[in-house]
């Protein structure tokens, strides 16, 4: 038995696509939504509405900053 959605509509996600570490994506697809879980890493979400293209990427830091090192 499938569940009923009850979320509204502007709500849907439609097909969720998981950006890992150390990776970047790219699409055309309106249907399409990034996802990601950042800790010590930094994601970049880029948007051109004239190429009607997105996408995201994940940098992994490989090493502490001078300043973590402090602490």
């Amino acid at each position: 038995m499938a569940l009923a959605n009850s979320l509204p509509p502007e709500f849907d996600r439609g097909v969720v696509t998981t950006v890992h570490q150390g990776d970047c994506h790219v699409s055309n697809a309106t249907d399409l939504t990034f996802s990601t879980v950042l800790g010590s890493c930094i994601s970049a979400c880029v948007r051109d509405v004239v190429a009607n293209v997105g996408g995201m990427n994940h940098f992994l830091l490989a090493e502490q900053s001078g300043a973590a090192k402090d602490r």
